[in-house]
């Protein structure tokens, strides 16, 4: 549900996303792209794609964390000699 209301937002207020995502210098670009109304879409596509590759970094991490704690469990369950 989070994610979800974070892509509405994106629709709404593209600036606001990147700042939340400490993309700073893509949010000045994209509010002053929302300023102008053609440029909205623009910010708006921009700044989905932005959130998703942010997600898909999150996911990755995790994933890499999960992955050297299961080594970790491993290495200490293995018999000492």
């Amino acid at each position: 549900m989070k994610h979800k209301f974070k892509y509405f937002l994106t629709i709404l207020m593209p600036w606001a996303i990147m700042f939340n995502i400490e993309e700073y210098i893509v949010g000045i670009l994209s509010f002053f792209l929302q300023i102008t109304v053609v440029g909205w879409p623009i910010a708006s596509i921009w700044a989905c794609k932005t959130l998703s590759k942010h997600y898909q970094k999150q996911r990755h991490e995790q994933h890499q964390e999960y992955k050297h704690q299961q080594e970790e469990e491993k290495i200490d369950d293995s018999p000492k000699n």
